[in-house]
Order: C-alpha cells, then structure tokens, then sequence
C-alpha cells in the first residue's frame, strides 16, 4: 500500500498494492509525497487516517498530548480555578468552541457561572485532546 501525506505528515490518500512502478513513477516525476506501508502497521483505514502520521518519512503514531488538569471541579466564585498544563506551543485552546490562542504552555481557567465547561485542543501531529471543568 502506498500512503500519500502532505507536508506537515497528514495522510491524505492511499493506493492499494499492487502498485506498478508506473504508479510510483509518477507520483515521484510530480513530486507527491510517498511511502510504502504494510497493512500490519496499522489497524485499519480508520487508524491509519486518524491515529497515524508521516515522519521522517515513516508510518509512526501520532503522540498523546501530555496536557493535565489540575482539578476538574471549582467554585463558580471567579476566583477558584483550574490550571492546565503541558499543551503545545503555541497552541489554540477552545472552552466551549471558543478559540484562545495561547503562547505558553499552560491556561488557567476561572468562572462566574456555574456550568461544565469543555476545554478541547487540536494540535497537529498530536492526537486531539479534551476535558471537562465543572463549576459549581
């Protein structure tokens, strides 16, 4: 099987084996990103799209954000919060779909109203990312 990627490793398309030389002739004369996979490095089309990426021109896995919480319940008082940390940098940070961009690695997260709020990062290569803050 043939794995076609884009420049920052997201895989974009695959071929089937058998592949010809012709078909590898031409993605190369075109200037396509490439490699060649076997099926058993990865658990099916599902897994290969979703929890894979080209580096270095090879199949690797794509890597869990280390991003912790360092508690998922707080006042409603503005002034108890929630810190976290470890997210890539930078990054964007969405609470409840709204997008912060951030520099460093760390958010700290305070309410006024009580609600759970759902904190979510997306941040290429790593594996998509979330967690919920309840205030009360």
């Amino acid at each position: 099987m043939i794995v076609i990627y884009n420049e920052d490793g997201r895989i974009t398309q695959t071929i089937d084996d058998p592949v010809t030389p012709e078909v590898i002739d031409g993605l190369e004369r075109a200037g396509v990103r490439h490699v060649r996979v076997t099926p058993d490095q990865f658990d099916g089309l599902i897994d290969l799209f979703t929890g894979h990426h080209i580096s270095e021109g090879c199949l690797t896995k794509r890597p869990v954000m280390e991003a912790l919480v360092s508690k998922s319940d707080i006042k409603a008082d503005g002034k108890h919060k929630a810190v976290i940390r470890g997210l890539p940098r930078p990054c964007v940070v969405r609470i409840d779909g709204q997008p912060i961009e951030r520099k460093g690695g760390t958010i700290t997260l305070t309410a006024d109203v009580p609600a759970t709020y759902r904190v979510e990062v997306d941040h290429w290569p790593y594996l998509p990312w979330s967690a919920e803050i309840v205030a009360t």
